[in-house]
């Protein structure tokens, strides 16, 4: 079929796309490849940038069920950089909803048990209040610890038309960008990638200090020479931070800022485990290197 009657066929609704039955009818059938390259053709012939996202969102989608997970998440980034954003003014109620299920949000890393117990109290919160918009973040990061990117995708773009300077939509794109950076294996985009996410991870930790996960991602991709500034500016309060670090991050850490000779942070963060923890045995042998 001729991409310019396909592209004609195309109705972009909201935040989805009806995609033409043609590349449906792939996708139904299993044989992604070809509905990625149908797709292709129809964004090399779209001129509204906000269709060509979308698009780009429904390739990432298509790629994911093909096991292509590196490219999907590059073209979903795409598709995000090219969204049709309709930001709206955050209520004191939604920054406050927001706020008090951080400390949830933050257990729930890599838990299936919490991130279920996120997700449920999430959508019953948001029967109570519909507007609260940024809330679905929580939804899009549960999908995510499930490792169903498909419908992570969906939920974070559908949620960062509207809320596009959330703190989690900086910090998820930052991990997106952490996580090709790993991935890469041409030295320019390892740079590019790594790059971005210093960026927004950086942005993402500006809108919210209490998420010290955040510090461990910054610290992991940031130079050797730039480290040793970074700890020190950040841990120069270690009081601040309400929410516990878990333990493998604060034992990262610790070594980390040993290792850069950032001894005066390796003594408070090891202070305030001593608070957050029970006892840790490597953390023991590591406040000996710091005595």
């Amino acid at each position: 079929m001729n991409i310019v009657i396909l592209i004609s066929m195309v109705v972009f609704p909201a935040a989805c796309v009806c995609l033409p039955p043609a590349i449906e009818d792939l996708s139904k059938k299993g044989e992604y490849g070809q509905a990625v390259e149908q797709i292709e053709g129809l964004v090399r012939g779209c001129k509204e940038t906000g269709n060509c996202s979308k698009l780009l969102l429904e390739k990432a989608k298509l790629l994911c069920k093909d096991q292509k997970i590196k490219e999907a998440q590059e073209a979903f980034l795409e598709a995000i950089e090219k969204a049709p954003v309709q930001e709206r003014c955050v209520s004191s109620e939604e920054q406050g909803d927001l706020q008090s299920f951080i400390p949830l949000y933050l257990a729930a890393s890599g838990s299936e048990e919490q991130s279920k117990k996120l997700e449920q109290e999430v959508r019953a919160k948001l029967q109570e209040h519909p507007k609260n918009v940024s809330l679905k973040y929580f939804l899009a990061a549960a999908s995510a610890t499930r490792g169903d990117f498909v419908s992570f995708f969906d939920q974070f773009y559908q949620v960062y038309i509207e809320r596009p300077d959330s703190y989690l939509a900086w910090k998820m794109r930052g991990v997106l960008h952490l996580r090709l950076f790993e991935a890469c294996s041409e030295e320019s985009m390892r740079v590019a990638h790594r790059n971005k996410a210093v960026e927004f991870l950086k942005n993402a930790f500006s809108r919210e200090p209490q998420d010290a996960s955040l510090i461990a991602k910054l610290v992991f991709l940031l130079p050797q020479e730039e480290k040793k500034k970074f700890l020190e500016e950040v841990f120069q309060d270690v009081s601040k931070i309400d929410i516990p670090l878990q333990r493998s991050e604060c034992i990262y850490l610790v070594k980390e800022a040993i290792q850069v000779k950032a001894f005066d942070v390796a003594k408070k963060l090891i202070g305030k485990a001593k608070l957050w923890y029970e006892y840790s045995r490597a953390l023991e042998e590591l406040s000996k290197e710091v005595e």
